[in-house]
């Protein structure tokens, strides 16, 4: 049988899962979208995840499966990895500051990819990861974050990762794990965490989504915008931009907006931290 038509077929059988769910388990008074909304997904949330699946379907369709299962085990999880006893701050500083080291931060992106500045990869991490520190020009510093988390909640990152990236590997690239060692692994993994992952999650869910938040904007709509920003700036990792590349970014927008969705729960940076370096670590 055609690969394809198995992935279409899976993911058909996943999809349908939540009707299941709800079938069988919810108020019949309650409609579907107020029960998605109690399980902390908006009916803006829905839509924007399933034009994300679709998209993904057609431009990463291998990856679209552990994806929508990553999604599934993070909402079930949502609810124990939550921290109402603190709320994130809201500093419309947060803004300016994202203004500022997103200026920054692209700049020397575009500077290094076509002007081949800073080829030394020392000092490229060095000053991407000094952008961070731009919003001590208007008060907002590193340490304002919430960086405390819980092994639950740690635990839920890996699960995540693992359901996403792992298959991935043993289906299409097992070679790739037979090669790699524990100890290049968390070399990998530390790098990672100090260059990009570190920066971005300062920059796009500290500064941006807290900067929007801060302004009013509903969570929801906050989360899906940052993220579609976060995805498209990865189109700098394409040798060539053009019309047909806009297409490309499905995983980074989806990944985006998982790494929101974790700091409007946990209200920490740390969980967005660690399953982003778990990403980019292999």
């Amino acid at each position: 049988m055609n690969e394809l038509v198995v992935i279409t077929m899976i993911l058909c059988a996943i999809l349908s899962i939540p009707w299941g769910i709800y079938a069988l388990s919810a108020n019949r008074e309650m409609r579907f979208f107020e029960w998605v909304d109690y399980k902390q997904i908006s009916k803006f949330e829905f839509i924007f995840l399933g034009l994300c699946i679709v998209w993904l379907y057609l431009t990463n369709t291998i990856k679209v499966i552990p994806f929508v299962i990553a999604l599934f085990i993070l909402i079930f999880f949502l609810d124990s990895i939550s921290n109402d006893a603190i709320k994130i701050e809201k500093n419309q500083n947060l803004m300016k500051a994202f203004v500022v080291s997103f200026f920054i931060y692209m700049s020397i992106q575009l500077a290094s990819k076509y002007l081949n500045m800073f080829n030394n990869p020392h000092l490229y991490r060095f000053l991407l990861t000094a952008v961070v520190f731009s919003g001590y020009l208007f008060k907002v510093k590193v340490s304002s974050f919430n960086w405390t988390t819980t092994l639950k909640s740690i635990l839920v990152m890996i699960a995540v990762y693992f359901f996403i990236e792992i298959p991935y590997y043993l289906i299409y690239d097992i070679e790739t794990l037979k090669v790699i060692t524990l100890s290049n692994y968390l070399e990998n993994f530390v790098r990672s965490l100090y260059y990009p992952s570190i920066v971005e999650e300062v920059i796009f869910r500290g500064f941006l989504l807290g900067g929007l938040v801060s302004l009013g904007i509903r969570k929801d709509k906050a989360n899906i915008f940052q993220a579609i920003v976060f995805g498209f700036i990865h189109l700098l990792n394409y040798e060539s931009i053009t019309l047909v590349s806009f297409l490309w970014p499905s995983f980074q927008v989806f990944a985006g907006y998982l790494f929101g969705k974790i700091y409007l729960s946990t209200k920490s940076l740390t969980p967005c931290l660690i399953l982003h370096a778990l990403f980019d670590t292999i």
